[in-house]
């Protein structure tokens, strides 16, 4: 059972790290325009397009995270939180990397290709794409 100090302290950490995950706005960082958008569904998806990503600043991040930095202690709740934190960089740092070829490299680190085995072990994204397109084909 955690001591109030404890719970309090936790209570904060977990708040600065949810104020730090909501600064993370990934798909509308890098939804294409929707002349862009149109003109690659009209052109039947065969180039991809070249797209200006907006220049992702992440002052106000970090400076939650530096926050968060001293309400961090020595409790498995805070080696779970610290996890997070780590997502958080890591897709900060997707971010930076819009339109450049360090994205795809951040990107895989993150959520894996459609090769690579979920966390079941066995099934992989691809399977799953498959597995629906045949379900999708099935229907009258």
């Amino acid at each position: 059972m955690l001591k109030e100090k404890e719970r309090h302290r936790l209570g904060k950490l977990s708040e600065l790290i949810f104020m730090a995950s909501r600064e993370l706005k990934i798909l509308r960082h890098i939804t294409w325009p929707e002349e862009v958008r149109i003109n690659f569904f009209n052109n039947n998806c065969k180039k991809i397009p070249n797209v200006t990503y907006p220049i992702y600043n992440d002052s106000d991040l970090k400076f939650i995270l530096d926050d968060a930095e001293q309400f961090f202690g020595d409790t498995k709740f805070d080696d779970w939180l610290r996890k997070k934190v780590v997502e958080i960089k890591k897709s900060s740092e997707l971010l930076r990397a819009c339109g450049t070829k360090e994205f795809f490299k951040i990107s895989s680190d993150i959520y894996g290709l459609p090769t690579t085995q979920i966390h079941d072990k066995n099934t992989k994204p691809r399977d799953l794409s498959d597995q629906f397109e045949e379900i999708i084909n099935s229907i009258d």
